[in-house]
């Protein structure tokens, strides 16, 4: 039965039946969730330097909530006291790509530039 050791038997509390057997179709189903997951690294720069990355980043949270989740981030020093900010998201694999989220984006208020690093699948590192 180790191979369906894919966490603890907790998550299957109230199930009835044997705990492994539980455990294993909770996580696997949320392995099988994980698939159509994809990570998209966006490099985002603030429309002037008055602004601070924490806040755009927080902006940036608000606007995109039904379209992604913010995974982390990092704040690149750009030129002149401008920083842009890194910043992986996690979406789903579907049509349209990254074009749903491109569009959260460069609607938030602050946002001169935004451009995509990088598509990965979530299992993967970029």
């Amino acid at each position: 039965m180790e191979r369906y050791s894919y966490g603890d038997a907790k998550d299957a509390e109230g199930w009835p039946g044997p705990t492994n057997a539980k455990t294993a179709v909770l996580k696997g189903r949320r392995w099988l969730e994980s698939l159509g997951n994809i990570i998209v690294r966006v490099k985002i720069l603030p429309e002037s330097i008055e602004t601070k990355p924490e806040e755009l980043l927080n902006k940036v949270e608000k606007s995109i909530t039904k379209v992604a989740s913010v995974q982390r981030h990092a704040v690149e020093p750009i030129a002149f006291g401008l920083n842009a900010l890194i910043v992986d998201f996690r979406i789903e694999d579907a049509e349209g790509g990254t074009d749903p989220l491109e569009e959260a984006i460069s609607k938030v208020e602050g946002v001169g530039s935004m451009e995509v690093l990088g598509v990965s699948r979530a299992s993967t590192k970029l």
